[in-house]
């Protein structure tokens, strides 16, 4: 690998390490043949950004910017590989607004019915949600896929005290049937703060 290549990967990890704040070790791996052209910090760190993937799983209060791709990064840049398409396919969405039950423990309900999908839904079905809520750490958050599995999105915390869920997170949801009513689920566990939920999608 020569100076200016190597240098160039230092930078994206450095900047990755800064961007995630997490404690982990960001892993950066050089791609291609192409040396990419120099480009300042502020460069770099956009670029790292705009060309993140989501995070598995799910973070309180959303996942930021998620995982940084060198790929995409790079060929962005204008050096690396051609990145690999953003996954695409069919988004079925629910924008009705419903009340969340202020600190009561009943859930709310948001169905959205699949259809035109076969299979299984895939490994990482992307859950996009735009609830509206002061203090959202009074928040449970669950997916629930036509045949009762239930995934956990966001839960509470006594220390979130700032406002709306608002993002997109992936569930591995293999085991479960594409097709059929979906059901986003939301519980407020104090009272004191009320909300709805604005809308949220998946796309498979």
């Amino acid at each position: 690998m020569n100076g200016s290549r190597r240098l160039r990967i230092s930078l994206l990890a450095v900047t990755t390490a800064a961007l995630l704040g997490t404690g982990m070790t960001p892993v950066i791996a050089a791609q291609g043949d192409r040396p990419a052209p120099a480009a300042g910090p502020s460069r770099v760190e956009s670029l790292i950004k705009s060309n993140a993937r989501a995070l598995a799983g799910t973070c309180s209060g959303g996942c930021g910017h998620g995982l940084a791709d060198a790929g995409r990064t790079l060929s962005a840049m204008g050096g690396g590989t051609t990145p690999d398409p953003e996954p695409g396919g069919q988004v079925f969405t629910d924008s009705d607004n419903w009340s969340i039950p202020d600190g009561d423990g009943r859930y709310v309900y948001s169905n959205v019915t699949v259809s035109g999908v076969s299979g299984s839904a895939p490994a990482g079905l992307r859950v996009s949600v735009d609830i509206k809520h002061t203090y959202r750490g009074d928040l449970k958050v669950q997916l629930v896929a036509p045949d009762g599995d239930v995934w956990t999105l966001k839960n509470t915390s006594a220390y979130d005290s700032a406002d709306d869920v608002i993002g997109t997170y992936t569930v591995n949801a293999s085991s479960a049937p594409a097709s059929g009513t979906w059901q986003l689920r939301v519980t407020d566990v104090y009272s004191g703060d009320t909300g709805y939920v604005d809308s949220w999608s998946l796309t498979f």
